[in-house]
This record gives structure tokens, C-alpha cells and sequence, in this order.
């Protein structure tokens, strides 16, 4: 007797796509908010706008996960890009916000930088996302998104030498080291959906390779740890989260 399976569901591509696309939407937005003369009110609005359908996308990709017998990679792979690309437009979501209440006027030239670096990185991920005919043509993605990563690293670090050097008072600096570090998690949530450990990139995650010091170990391969002794282990995460109930 010939056992039949179902074909791989590619539409999770679509779905990884449409999602990458949410945040290149709210990196325009946060652009925005942080630039001048804009109706902060209003751009605040349509990032609550694009937040929220950022997290119904978030819902199709779990629901899809759940409903499908095949998937273009593992469950839990799916869950963790998924959770990461809806955690980066939390964040900036969350940065807004704070622009917004706080009710910020003047922002440290940094903030900018850091901006500009979001906004070409979700660009560059929308472009990137995996298929089956581009998997073999990311290297430029990978090398395009840690020379970005680095450049927002170096202006991050620039950015709390410049608010406590007396140019700003007390009240100012803790309202602007609140939006700077929601500015600097969104760097990082976008990181962790580049560097998810336990994704390979010919499965059709958005990872780079696996030459990467991890804790104590070191990578052999994509997803697998080398521990001090040589064994190997395959390092453990916690349960996908579900997007953000509001």
C-alpha cells in the first residue's frame, strides 16, 4: 500500500513576506514620529493601526502551523521567526508610544542613525525572505544585515555618552534613555529573527551560518552546539509566545 503526503505548504512564505513587510511599515512610522512638524497624534494612531495587523498576521501563521501536517521547516522554527518579527513591531510600537507621551521635542542625533538602520534592515529582510529559488542567494543578505547590525551597535553606544554629558537636564535624560532603549531592544528582537540557534538556512530560515560563539560552546553546525568536551547538544527554547493581546 503507497502512503500519500500532503505537499509542503509553501504559503508560509507569503505569510513570512507579508509579516517582514508590517515592519517595514512601522520603521517608516517611528521615521516619522522621530522627525519634524509631523502630527505626532495621528502617526501614532496608524502605528497602533499597523501593529495590530502586524498580530493578525502573527495569528495566521500560527493557526497555519497548526492546521498543516507538513511544513516547509520545523514547528518550532516557524513559532520562533514568527514571535521575533511580531516582538520588533511591538518594540516600535512601544517607541512610538513613548515619544508620544513623554512628549519629546529634541532627540540625540543617534536616534536617527538608529532609525535609518531599522528601516534598511526590514527592507532588506522583506527582499530576503525565504523561498525556495532564493535560498542560495543570501550571502549578500547576510553580509549587507551584520554590516548594518554593526553600524547600529556603534551608534547605540554613542548614544548614552551624549545624554549624560550635561547637555540635557535630569528629566530630559530619563525620558530619552527610555525611547533609546525601546530604539535599542527593536535592534535586538530583529537580531534574534536573523540568529534564531536552531535554524538552518537551507531549511528556509533567516539565519546566518553557524560559526558563532554560543555561551560556553561553540557552534558545528546550524543549530547545533559543540559543548567544551566535543559532545554536541541541540540547545533548548522556550514555548513560542503568542503575539500580544490588546
Amino acid at each position: 500500500m503507497r502512503l500519500k503526503f500532503r505537499p509542503v505548504d509553501a504559503s508560509f512564505y507569503d505569510l513570512f513576506s507579508e509579516s517582514a513587510a508590517h515592519l517595514v511599515v512601522g520603521s517608516q512610522l517611528l521615521a516619522e514620529m522621530l522627525g519634524d512638524g509631523g502630527d505626532r497624534e495621528a502617526i501614532a494612531k496608524r502605528m497602533r493601526d499597523a501593529e495590530h495587523a502586524a498580530d493578525e498576521t502573527t495569528h495566521a501563521i500560527v493557526k497555519r502551523v497548526n492546521s498543516t501536517f507538513v511544513t516547509p521547516f520545523d514547528r518550532e522554527d516557524i513559532y520562533a521567526l514568527a514571535s521575533a518579527l511580531d516582538d520588533v513591531m511591538d518594540e516600535m510600537d512601544e517607541a512610538v508610544d513613548l515619544v508620544l507621551l513623554y512628549g519629546v521635542t529634541t532627540l540625540p542625533a543617534e536616534t536617527s542613525e538608529q532609525v535609518e538602520v531599522l528601516q534598511r534592515c526590514a527592507e532588506l529582510t522583506v527582499a530576503a525572505m525565504p523561498s525556495p529559488a532564493t535560498m542560495s542567494a543570501l550571502d549578500e543578505y547576510w553580509i549587507e544585515i551584520n554590516r548594518l547590525e554593526n553600524a547600529g551597535d556603534r551608534s547605540y553606544r554613542r548614544i548614552p555618552a551624549n545624554l549624560f554629558n550635561g547637555d540635557y537636564k535630569a528629566m530630559e535624560v530619563i525620558k530619552l534613555k527610555d525611547i533609546v532603549e525601546s530604539l535599542g531592544r527593536c535592534h535586538r528582537r530583529l537580531r534574534e529573527g536573523h540568529e534564531h540557534p536552531g535554524a538552518d538556512r537551507r531549511q528556509g530560515v533567516l539565519t546566518p551560518d553557524g560559526n558563532r560563539d554560543h555561551h560556553r560552546g561553540r557552534r558545528r553546525g546550524p543549530g547545533v552546539l559543540t559543548t567544551p568536551t566535543g559532545s554536541t547538544t541541540r540547545p533548548t527554547r522556550s514555548p513560542p509566545r503568542c503575539p500580544r493581546a490588546h
